[in-house]
């Protein structure tokens, strides 16, 4: 029955590529042939990926949320845009613990405007922080000169608490940098981020 079942396939992929059974010049695949070529194709179907990093190259913090971020795009109550509702309010973030963090730091930055700086808050212990619980020192909302910008909030788990942290509201975010000076002092275990848009109408 076996035999019977790959001389079956064979013929019909003698068919589907036009080959002729018949035909001298033909090459038909061993059986031998053929169940390799199925193993293979079994063995690329069951390779797993790897675990998904930040680009960066840390692992992930996960499950970072804000109700505050609905579709992609910011609520008006963040911005600083006073028309359209702004409040300067910093936005609700979450996230699950990182196993072995003693601390973490939040980052927001506008990637389209040369990653300047919206909000840095640090020595945080817990894995929230409240809607609106940030000073003006610490936050800045939205306010794009025109059209529509992306700001990403990024958050660092820490193994230790940094001499210092880098960063200052209203300035250039130098990535690099900034996770160099981190992990020298602090070690960073996990980095995750979200985005979303906030336009200036």
């Amino acid at each position: 029955m076996k035999r019977l079942l790959i001389a079956s396939v064979l013929a019909a992929s003698l068919l589907l590529s036009g080959c002729n059974p018949n035909d001298p010049t033909t090459t038909i695949p061993s059986a031998a042939e053929t169940t390799t070529a199925a193993e293979s194709e079994t063995v690329e179907e069951t390779t797993t990926s790897e675990e998904p990093t930040d680009p960066t190259g840390y692992p992930p913090v996960e499950d970072i949320e804000s109700p505050n971020l609905k579709d992609g795009v910011w609520d008006d109550i963040i911005s600083g845009i006073r028309i359209k509702g702004g409040q300067d309010k910093n936005p609700e973030i979450s996230w699950k613990p990182v196993e072995g963090a003693k601390e973490y730091a939040v980052y927001m930055i506008d990637t389209d405007a040369g990653n300047f700086l919206h909000m840095k808050k640090c020595g945080i212990t817990g894995t929230k922080i409240k809607a609106g619980s940030l000073d003006v020192k610490e936050y800045v909302g939205p306010n794009p000169p025109e059209g529509t910008h992306n700001y990403m909030v990024i958050i660092y788990a820490l193994k230790d608490t940094p001499e210092t942290y880098p960063g200052s509201k209203s300035a250039p975010f130098l990535r690099e940098k900034f996770e160099n000076r981190l992990n020298e002092s602090a070690t960073i275990l996990a980095c995750g981020s979200i985005s979303g848009t906030y336009s200036a109408k």
